[in-house]
């Protein structure tokens, strides 16, 4: 599970600590970027948005249990510094997208189920 705890506000910086798979990142001094989405179990269908890949700062991605279908999206390419990406328990289908292998920072993949 995953879950955000603001440490502090301070000028145009915030500061926060996420807790992904039990584990605490701190990131410091985020300036209005989207570094996590998590959307687990929110009953969302369809495709995957490419728009997805515009969100270049995104570090951790979690669309697990859901009904998503098709493809990941080659846009998802884009997102050179995510680190964890869940799409466990969706329906998706095809093959994974080449584009995964520019995603040198991902440490945690899961497409399981």
């Amino acid at each position: 599970q995953q879950y955000l705890r603001y440490e502090g506000i301070g000028g145009e910086y915030y500061s926060v600590t996420i807790t992904v798979k039990g584990v605490d990142h701190y990131v410091e001094r985020i300036l209005n970027t989207i570094t996590t989405i998590y959307v687990s179990s929110n009953m969302f269908k369809g495709d995957i948005p490419s728009s997805i890949g515009a969100l270049e700062a995104l570090r951790w991605l979690n669309l697990s249990h859901n009904d998503f279908a098709n493809q990941i999206p080659p846009t998802i390419g884009n997102l050179k510094v995510l680190e964890s990406f869940d799409l466990s328990c969706n329906n998706l289908s095809g093959e994974i997208p080449q584009e995964i292998e520019k995603l040198t920072f991902l440490e945690f993949f899961n497409v399981s189920q």
